[in-house]
This record gives structure tokens, sequence and C-alpha cells, in this order.
């Protein structure tokens, strides 16, 4: 994966939605219909990408001789190429020298700049070239790329693969409105993709700049608002709006049951292996090697070390459970309860910090405010009937979707909020679509799905979705240094910890994903994106709050 060495020195554009390239498509109509010329579009276009092009320059870093700026300019036949002429001659205008890349513009406006480039005195007529022209190393000090816009939604034509790789070898690329080669609604690449280190998003993000490929690439975004009036639906991205939204100043006059009672069942015989029904005598027999009484009782086993391995999984699955818990109530909920069956009592005990511990069976006589279920329950755990019974906010991931896979119907008319935590392939054993279905098209699908069950969908991913089925929501935070086991165990707590305070389920789960994606970001700051583990999480969380709380 290329990416320019100073790209961290940028920063991306605070933005608060994104839009499909249906509702781009029929803004710009509509805004042309009313009076503002493609031209003048095109030109202010220009005059933004201009501006970010003097940005770059001023920074040593990135063009160190300021003396010898070149720019080439990728042009496609449609509007994309129409921009990128109109920032040749603006370019030109600013003394730079440009050299143009194109083929014959289909559309009026876009032959009109195209025609003053090719009769621009400022502009010499070697540096105007065909794409069709062979093409060798990219030495250019910054490379435009303007071959498709946010129309493109197949794969690159034969003849532009060529370029797409001419623009690749560049040493800083501008991406205009979206790299070409990117889909700007599932942000799925197509045969060839440009790799940007910017991209100027047009008027507005398009949901492909933010979903599969598209963070990784379309480099920084930066928002070019050149005055179309956005015309029909927009998906709102989450930012630290949202947190002031739900929190408020605590009362002195409270206490912990004022903050909810959080329910995570978790942990089974099966997440953790047969053996750990002796888990007592696994974990004597592992301490004291020379406790007769232990070993005999282990005798079952074929080595000590079928013990470890026993006594390991059981630690790890209390771990994350108890990290979950601690979650919870890192983000403000008063009191955690956690259901195990009873044989993980004892591996518990030696894990356990924030939460109580509690049997399955005493799951149906406690009084909660959410619940949080399926993480590590097992595939034959048969409890699920009885966590929905509550009828209290419910978040099921984790083993819990695949219960749920079976019977889906038994989500339908019921009257308690039910948050689902997917990754793709859960969900494709959810909905019996396949994986590639749900990525090519995942906003429409996993807003169905929730209208159908009445449900809300958290469709995890680099960039998460979030639909209760009328609303949707992108949560843009988040780190590969998330990308580990438990990760999705954590979000579970953190979300019913925050439905326990009574915050409204669809702001809940947005902003636990929010929560969640920062402490991703701030895990890799400190600890790069290798090293993480979920059980790192928690304690980011506390200064993702405290920082939250700040701002």
């Amino acid at each position: 994966m290329r990416r320019n060495k100073y790209i961290a020195s940028l920063q991306y554009d605070k933005f608060e939605y994104c839009v499909s390239s249906a509702v781009m498509k029929s803004s710009d109509s509509a805004t042309i219909a009313s009076g503002t010329s493609a031209c003048t579009l095109m030109q202010a276009v220009a005059q933004a990408i201009t501006c970010e092009i003097n940005n770059i320059c001023n920074d040593i870093d990135i063009i160190p001789d300021k003396g010898m700026v070149s720019i080439a300019i990728v042009c496609g036949s449609g509007n994309n190429g129409g921009d990128g002429h109109a920032l040749a001659l603006l370019l030109a205008e600013n003394d730079y020298h440009v050299t143009v890349f194109h083929k014959p513009c289909i559309s009026e406006e876009s032959r009109y700049f195209q025609d003053k480039v090719v009769n621009d005195e400022r502009i010499e007529k070697r540096n105007i070239l065909s794409l069709s022209e062979d093409y060798n190393d990219n030495n250019y000090s910054i490379t435009v790329d303007c071959l498709h816009g946010v129309g493109f939604s197949c794969n690159v034509r034969e003849e532009y693969i060529s370029v797409i790789d001419f623009i690749n070898k560049g040493k800083f690329i501008i991406a205009c409105d979206i790299p070409s080669g990117l889909n700007s609604d599932n942000g799925i690449l197509s045969n060839a993709c440009v790799n940007a280190d910017i991209t100027i998003a047009v008027q507005a993000v398009k949901t492909g700049h933010l979903l599969n490929d598209g963070k990784d690439y379309c480099g920084v975004i930066k928002v070019a608002d050149i005055g179309i009036e956005i015309v029909g639906d927009v998906i709102n991205v989450v930012n630290n709006n949202l947190f002031n939204k739900c929190f408020n100043y605590r009362l002195q006059n409270s206490h912990k049951g004022t903050y909810g009672n959080v329910g995570i069942v978790a942990c089974s015989k099966s997440s953790v292996g047969a053996g750990l029904l002796s888990a007592t005598a696994c974990q004597y027999a592992m301490c004291y090697r020379d406790d007769a009484i232990a070993i005999d009782k282990c005798k079952q086993y074929k080595s000590c070390r079928d013990c470890e391995i026993y006594v390991e999984r059981a630690y790890n699955d209390a771990n994350i459970a108890n990290n979950s818990a601690e979650c919870a109530l890192r983000v403000g909920a008063g009191l955690c309860k956690l259901f195990v069956p009873p044989y993980m009592f004892d591996t518990m005990y030696h894990r356990l910090n924030h939460a109580t511990l509690h049997e399955y069976s005493q799951l149906k006589d406690s009084k909660l405010s959410a619940i949080a279920f399926g993480m590590g329950v097992g595939s034959d755990c048969d409890i699920l009937q009885v966590v929905l019974d509550k009828n209290i906010p419910t978040v099921i991931d984790a083993d819990g979707l695949n219960i749920l896979s079976r019977d889906v119907s038994v989500l339908d008319n019921r009257c308690n909020d039910i948050i689902i935590t997917p990754h793709p392939l859960e969900f494709s054993r959810l909905t019996g679509l396949s994986v590639a279905e749900i990525l090519a098209d995942p906003i429409r699908i996993a807003k169905n799905f929730a209208k159908t069950h009445n449900i809300i969908v958290v469709l995890k991913g680099c960039s998460s979705i979030v639909t209760n089925g009328v609303d949707v929501s992108i949560v843009t935070s988040g780190s590969p240094a998330m990308a580990k086991a438990g990760a999705g165990d954590v979000l579970s707590g953190v979300i019913a910890g925050l439905l326990a305070q009574k915050i409204t389920p669809f702001n809940a789960v947005r902003l636990g994903s929010y929560i969640l994606g920062l402490a991703g970001e701030c895990m890799e700051r400190k600890y790069g994106q290798y090293a993480v583990l979920a059980s790192d999480m928690s304690r980011v969380i506390l200064e993702v709050m405290v920082d939250l709380s700040k701002a």
C-alpha cells in the first residue's frame, strides 16, 4: 500500500454527513437548473484544488524545492476532466509548470475548458499530451487525478489501466472528488485504482470515501464547498457533538443505581473446552505440580499441558468478559452483573474485578437496565429466549448472532430495543446473502434488515454503519489496531453501559461505536498498529471519556 511519508502532517476536514452518488448527481443537476452554470461549478472546483496545491507547496516537507514545482493533470472525457482542464488554466495563471494528459471531452462545458487549455499560450504545446501516449516514470512534483468521477461504478477500461499506473507512480497525488477506480457508493476497488494522498471531495463526502477500501485509497479527505445545495437524503457521520448531546452534568444527589445495572451474559463450556468442567483441579495441577491430590483429580488428562491449555482458554474468556464489564462502567453505568455457567465460577473468581458474578439460572429474576449477550456463550447455549424475555434493551453479539441466525424470526414482534453488532460474515449468516453482496450494498441491506425486524443494526467495518431501519449513521473513528479478538466484546459492553443510563438506543449505539473507535485511534498512537490487545481498551476508554468531556 502506497502512502506518502509526509501525509501524517495533514488533517482530515471535519464533516458531519456524507451522500450517495445519486444524491450528489441530483444536487448537482438542481444547482445547474436553478441558474448556476456547470462551467461556474468547474471553476469553483479548480479554485479549491488550487488553494490546496498552494498549501502543499508551502509545506517544505512535501515540496522541498519551490523552484521546481511541476504538476501533471490527468483528465478524462467527462465532467471530472472538465474540472481538470479548468484547474490547468488556473494553475498556469498562478505560474505553475503544468502538463495536461487528456482525451476529447464529451460535454459542452468540458470541451469549453479543454479548448481554452489547447489555445492557452502559458501552457506549452509539448505539455499537452494524449492519454493514449506511452508513459514513462512520473517525475512530477504533484499529480492530479481527474480521470473518472463519482459516476464510475464498473471496471476500469484496459486503455486506462496504464494511465492509473502512471498516476500511482507520482510523488504526491491529489484525487479530484474521488480516486479513479473507486466505487463512490460502496468504496470497493475495481481492477485498477488511484491511491491518493489527498482527495478533494466536491461539496460533500461520498459514502464510498468511507466504506471498504475507500479509507485506504482516499488518503486525507478535504471537502470543497462550491455552492451546491444538497438535495435528498444525507447520512450522518458521527462526531463529538453526539457526546455532548447524550451526556449531561450529573446531579450530586445520585448513586450507582441512578445510572443503571448492566447484565453481561458470557462464556460457556464449549468456548473453553470440555476440560473446564474440572477447572479447579486444572488450576491446582498447574500451580502446584507436587500436589498429589490435585494431580490425581487430573488423571483423565494425558499431560499437564492439557490442563494448562484448558485453563489458558478459560482465563482468556474470563479476561474478555471482565473487560466488557469494565468498559460498561467506564462509560458511566453504575453496576454490572456477569452471568456465566456455574463451572466458570472458579476461573472467574481469579479474573473478575468490576462486576458481581452470577449463574445463568439467576438471569431470569435479576433486575437489569440493559443486557449484552453472546460473548463466548457457544453455539449450544439455550438461553437466548430468556434474554429476550427480559424486555430490556439488549445487545446481541458474537456467538449470540450465530444462535440468532438459526431463526431470526425470534426478533419479530418484540417491544424491547434489540441491537445486533455483526461483522460482514456474521451478517451474511443472518441475511442469507454472501459477504460480497453485503459489501457491494451495505447501507441498503443493513437498513432493510433493521426495518424488517424492527431492530438496530451495527454493521462493523473500517467505518461502521448504524441504522434503525429509518435513519442511518456512519462511524468513521477507528484503527487497524482494533483488528484483534475481543474488540467486538468490548463494543457490546460499551453500548450496554450507555443503554443502562437510558440514553436512547440509536444514540447509545452510535456513541458506543464512536467511543470505541476513538479508543482504537488512541491505542494506535500509544502502542502502534500491531501490539494492541482488547484488554488495553478499557484503560484507553478512560482517556477517551476524559478527552470528550473536555471537548
